[in-house]
């Protein structure tokens, strides 16, 4: 597999793990106030999905080989995910991101990944050879947060497309993605 969609899967399964495992451990306190309201929101053919669980929603960033990646995550109640990352030959920046292209023997662009509440069906705007139509635009981008719109289709074998409209995104920014600065073994 190209090294470029190695990392881009590595980032979106490590952020699926980490909102996986917080939901598993986190306690409700119903009482707790957070100074921003994070959100990842969309609609799902038509309904309305979102994710408000403050520590569940994550922005990380990362070089590895030449390739800059960028990963936006959150996690609902039982189970449901969604995130995607931008793969891009430069840092990723304020602007639109598309699908998947290939660019220097690579892969660069976008992958959505999506699992709905109590399903263990994981579907994704791309089965590496074949992509579905994503997009994302980052429009702030700081030290603290992250925030945009996305569209897009996703799939999985043996189930229809999912259509994914109306997107939008505001979630903290966090950094150490270090592990993806290590070689290959």
């Amino acid at each position: 597999m190209l090294k470029p969609v190695k990392y881009t899967f590595s980032v979106l399964l490590l952020l699926f793990g980490l909102t996986t495992v917080s939901s598993c451990s986190k306690e409700n306190d119903a009482d707790e106030k957070e100074e921003h309201e994070y959100y990842i929101s969309f609609k799902a053919n038509g309904k309305l999905v979102e994710y408000r669980d403050q520590p569940l929603l994550m922005a990380g960033f990362a070089e590895q080989g030449g390739y800059y990646l960028g990963g936006i995550t959150g996690s609902g109640e039982n189970g449901s995910n969604f995130g995607f990352v931008i793969v891009n030959d430069s840092p990723v920046t304020k602007g639109t991101y598309s699908s998947l292209t290939v660019l220097s023997g690579g892969k660069t662009g976008v992958l959505f990944a999506y699992k709905q509440k109590d399903s263990e069906v994981i579907y994704s705007s791309s089965d590496i050879i074949t992509a579905l139509h994503s997009t994302v635009t980052i429009t702030e981008l700081t030290e603290e947060f992250v925030r945009g719109t996305f569209s897009g289709r996703v799939k999985a074998s043996d189930n229809p497309d999912i259509s994914i409209t109306n997107g939008e995104f505001f979630v903290k920014r966090v950094y150490d993605y270090s592990f993806l600065n290590q070689s290959d073994k």
